[in-house]
């Protein structure tokens, strides 16, 4: 299972900086309307693409799911204390705040590089939940290295980019309109 937000990272990270055979693998393993092939399939490409072992059990194409993360975990947390916890976190980019609330939601380990955002979480969940021991936050499986693939260049007003910048098709890639 993926977000939709984290979904659409990926799908942004392989448009910009994917190799083919990044690309055809990013398609093998999540999109269910393209090629028509059994997770068997699927898992065969998927081989003899990769250089390291595909497991046979993996359920093949990922699902996204387009459930609003945080409004579902805010059903199962006192108010006050998501409000706040939300309100510290806000200025977290979508991809990791929608991934850390379905994890945390469903109470499945989310895999991540970013520690920073987990530290986060837990300092304002600390600083948030009062005598409420049972709010102990998103289980997160951290790994090394943590890095922006592409970076989160956003800019509304594309007058703002210098035009230098507007002739290169990789960061032309990450503004938005």
């Amino acid at each position: 299972m993926c977000t939709r937000e984290a979904f659409e990272k990926l799908k942004e990270v392989v448009d910009i900086i994917g190799t083919t055979s990044e690309k055809r693998r990013a398609e093998l393993m999540f999109e269910p309307d393209g090629p028509n092939m059994t997770p068997e399939q699927r898992i065969k490409e998927l081989q003899e693409l990769s250089t390291y072992e595909v497991p046979s059990s993996w359920k093949l194409p990922i699902l996204v799911n387009d459930e609003d993360h945080a409004t579902a975990l805010k059903t199962s947390l006192p108010a006050t204390v998501f409000n706040k916890i939300e309100e510290d976190l806000n200025d977290m980019s979508p991809t990791t705040w929608s991934t850390l609330c379905y994890g945390w939601k469903a109470g499945i380990t989310t895999l991540s590089s970013n520690r920073d955002a987990l530290n986060r979480v837990r300092r304002s969940i600390a600083k948030h939940r009062g005598d409420d021991d049972l709010i102990i936050g998103p289980e997160v499986w951290t790994f090394a290295p943590a890095r922006n693939l592409v970076g989160d260049f956003y800019v509304k007003d594309r007058s703002l980019v210098p035009e230098s910048w507007k002739s290169k098709p990789k960061l032309k890639s990450c503004v938005q309109e």
